[in-house]
C-alpha cells in the first residue's frame, strides 16, 4: 500500500481505492503518532507532520501511504509517510506503526466455531512480495484446533498467503509422515508441490488427502550411502506438473 510501489503499478492494490479488499471485520491503521512506539515520528523525512492513516476500514481500501513524489504521480494527498534509510537516500513512502484495529468477536467463541485449523497465538518474522501480495510469516506459538477445542501445540508452522505453489525443505518427511518442523505449514496451507530430501532415496508420491505432489529427488552428490546418483526433471504447465523423468547419473 506504499505509493512507491502503487504509483509504479507494482502492487496488487493498484487501482483498488474505495473497493472492498478484505472482510467487513478488517480495519487496518498506520499511525506514526503513537507515543513511545518503535515507528513513531513527529515529522516524516520530507517535513510533513506524522498522522494516523486508516488504510482499510471495514474491508474497504481507504488510503495509501503517500510521499511527495507519490502524491504528484497519483494525485493523492501526502500522509506523513516519507522515510529514508539515511541521508544518502531520497525519501520514499514507508509505514510507521501498522496494525489491525481490535475486533468485537469473542476469542473463545472464535475457536469453538472454527472447527479444525491453526490458532496462531504469537507471530514471528517474515517477508512480503508487494507485487504479488505473497507473504510468509513464521508462527512462534501455535496450536492445532480440532472440533472447536485446542488439541495440541504446533511446532514449525508458517502462514503463507496468495497461493504458495511450491514448498522446499531439506528434511521434510513424506505423505503420511511429514517431519514435525514442516507438518504445521503443510496441513494449514498445502502447497501443490513439496520437494524434500535427506534420505538419498528417490521417491515420488502423491498425497491424496492434501492434494500435494511430493518429490524426493534422491542424491546427486558424492557423499552418502546411495549407490547411484539421481535427479528428477519435469515440466510446469500453469498449475500442472507433467512429463516427469527420473534421470540416473554416473555411479557415485
Amino acid at each position: 500500500m506504499e505509493a512507491t510501489s502503487v504509483a509504479r503499478g507494482n502492487s496488487e492494490f493498484c487501482g483498488k481505492l474505495g473497493q472492498k479488499i478484505a472482510s467487513d471485520i478488517v480495519t487496518a491503521i498506520d499511525d506514526g503518532t503513537l507515543p513511545g512506539e518503535w515507528g513513531s515520528i513527529r515529522y516524516d523525512d520530507e517535513g510533513n507532520p506524522s498522522q494516523c492513516n486508516v488504510l482499510i476500514q471495514n474491508g474497504m481500501l481507504k488510503s495509501y501511504l503517500v510521499d511527495r513524489l507519490g502524491s504528484r504521480i497519483m494525485n493523492q494527498p501526502m500522509t506523513g509517510s516519507a522515510r529514508r534509510q539515511s541521508y544518502e537516500f531520497a525519501p520514499t513512502s514507508r509505514m510507521t506503526n501498522t496494525f489491525f484495529a481490535p475486533g468485537y468477536d469473542d476469542e473463545e467463541e472464535m475457536i469453538r466455531t472454527m472447527g479444525e485449523g491453526l490458532f496462531a497465538a504469537k507471530m514471528g518474522g517474515g517477508s512480503v512480495n508487494p507485487l504479488t501480495g505473497e507473504f510468509n510469516f513464521s508462527v512462534l506459538e501455535g496450536y492445532w484446533v480440532k472440533d472447536g477445542k485446542i488439541h495440541c501445540p504446533v511446532r514449525g508452522a508458517a502462514l503463507i498467503g496468495r497461493g504458495a505453489e511450491v514448498l522446499m525443505k531439506h528434511i521434510g518427511g513424506y505423505p503420511g509422515n511429514y517431519d514435525p518442523s514442516i507438518k504445521g505449514s503443510i496441513l494449514v496451507r498445502p502447497p501443490k508441490l513439496f520437494i524434500s530430501g535427506h534420505s538419498h532415496i528417490l521417491k515420488v508420491k502423491y498425497d491424496k488427502t492434501l492434494d500435494v505432489l511430493h518429490i524426493n529427488p534422491g542424491a546427486a552428490g558424492i557423499q552418502g550411502f546411495h549407490k547411484v546418483r539421481t535427479m528428477v526433471r519435469f515440466a510446469v504447465d500453469g498449475g500442472t506438473f507433467k512429463d516427469l523423468e527420473v534421470i540416473e547419473l554416473a555411479d557415485r
